[in-house]
């Protein structure tokens, strides 16, 4: 008899790069290998989604263990943003570590926004990623705070490239909820 065993498949479109990750040894599945551990950017970590419900649009976080300070610099350059991300639930036959029929896709979605944190003997990249379908909901489509869309308006100013791991992100072009009210008397 067959043991049959549940597996994450992530993969991660990047322009000259694509992560292809599993959460076992090594799994075959649409004509491409994923791997428990990238060769440039490590092991993830964990990841959560979130917005499975049927009138919300999935979202989440990936975290990275990655090799070294330089594959997480690499890993949030400002072009790897809006790079297509999918994760896929898959059935395992353990025996043949071939995928059972047809994975479920969980998330279709683009990386958003990267966040680096580093401790003793580890630097983490924590990757924020949107559902495509929550692109299509914004009033201010394509105006994106970050380095690659700034260049786009501003070519050769690199004001945005190590402007990474901030808490607070703006959308451009509408008003923005007040903040909190402070005073005295």
């Amino acid at each position: 008899m067959d043991t049959i065993t549940l597996a994450g498949l992530i993969r991660i479109a990047m322009p000259a790069y694509t992560i292809r990750i599993c959460d076992g040894a090594f799994i075959d599945f649409d004509g491409e290998r994923y791997l428990s551990d990238d060769p440039v950017f490590g092991v993830i970590a964990g990841f959560e989604i979130n917005g499975q419900e049927a009138d919300m649009a999935p979202g989440g976080k990936l975290t990275f263990l990655t090799p070294s300070p330089e594959a997480a610099a690499q890993l949030t350059a400002p072009g790897f943003q809006r790079s297509i991300v999918k994760i896929w639930l898959a059935e395992i036959n353990t025996a043949t570590m071939t995928v059972i029929g047809t994975p479920k896709l969980m998330v279709y979605g683009q990386l958003d926004r990267p966040l680096v944190k580093e401790g003793k003997g580890y630097t983490r990249v924590e990757l924020e990623f949107v559902g495509k379908g929550e692109r299509l909901m914004m009033i201010n489509e394509g105006n994106w705070l970050n380095g690659t869309f700034h260049k786009r308006l501003f070519p050769g100013e690199l004001g945005f490239d190590n402007a990474i791991g901030m808490n607070v992100t703006k959308a451009w072009g509408v008003a923005s909820p007040p903040r909190g009210v402070s005073g005295g008397g």
